[in-house]
């Protein structure tokens, strides 16, 4: 029975190691989209697919706060999937396995919206010109 326990329980500390790492990527990728929305040379269709994606990571982020927070109220890893948990004490919003699911689609989802208005609206052409017409772009060249 102990050994059982302790699977648990590092199955619940690997879930929270798993669960920071993904909210950490979650703020990085939408700090970068925000740094996208701040710039004036943003094409102005990108900027409606970068508000979807970035609307996205943000659900994305609470959800994955949402099972981060509700954590370390449970002993087992087993326990902890089938409860019924939600932000600020409220219960019985969705089980924590559905928490997680939503988490994944909402990343992934932001991740293709993301990527779709990136070729879509052509933003990837814009970026190759602008690399080409940078002072150091034939440097690494050798001249003969």
């Amino acid at each position: 029975m102990a050994v059982t326990e302790n699977v648990g329980m590092e199955q619940l500390k690997l879930l929270m190691t798993y669960t920071v790492f993904h909210v950490g990527v979650y703020m990085t990728l939408g700090g970068v989209m925000v740094g996208l929305l701040a710039k004036k040379t943003t094409d102005k269709g990108m900027r409606c697919w970068i508000i979807g994606a970035l609307s996205l990571f943000i659900i994305a982020g609470i959800c994955g706060g949402v099972v981060a927070a509700n954590i370390p109220y449970h002993e087992s890893f087993k326990e902890f999937e089938q409860a019924w948990i939600g932000p600020w004490g409220a219960s019985h919003i969705f089980t924590s396995r559905w928490w997680m699911r939503i988490e994944h689609w909402a990343f992934w989802l932001g991740l293709v919206v993301f990527l779709v208005g990136f070729f879509k609206t052509g933003t990837w052409k814009g970026w190759e010109e602008s690399k080409a017409d940078t002072p150091t772009a034939g440097a690494a060249r050798r001249m003969d």
